[in-house]
């Protein structure tokens, strides 16, 4: 499916850990089209909603529906050591821009 790295599921932990739901939350990969119908990544910190699948991965429940998999499959989320940020990246996806 995905790979959440060691950093990077800590931080989504406490960050989930901090929320007052925190045993129903879970992280949910948002697609957003972008020029060139390539695919930006983003994630929500969300319950679970009908009609999706969990996953745990690096102790993180992952929610994702099955026609998403094709698009998330290799995905990758890490830590930037430099900001403190998650960040998102799918070595993988195709490139169908004739600009890049």
């Amino acid at each position: 499916m995905m790979t959440i790295t060691p950093l990077a599921a800590a931080c989504l932990a406490l960050m989930i850990a901090d929320e007052p739901d925190a045993e129903r939350l879970g992280i949910r990969i948002v697609m957003t089209t972008t020029g060139c119908s390539s695919i930006s990544y983003s994630i929500a910190i969300t319950e679970r909603s009908a009609g999706e699948q969990t996953a745990l991965l690096s102790g993180i429940r992952v929610f994702y529906r099955e026609e998403d998999l094709p698009r998330i499959t290799g995905l990758v989320i890490d830590l930037n050591r430099t900001n403190g940020r998650l960040q998102l990246f799918h070595p993988n996806q195709p490139n169908n821009c004739p600009l890049s």
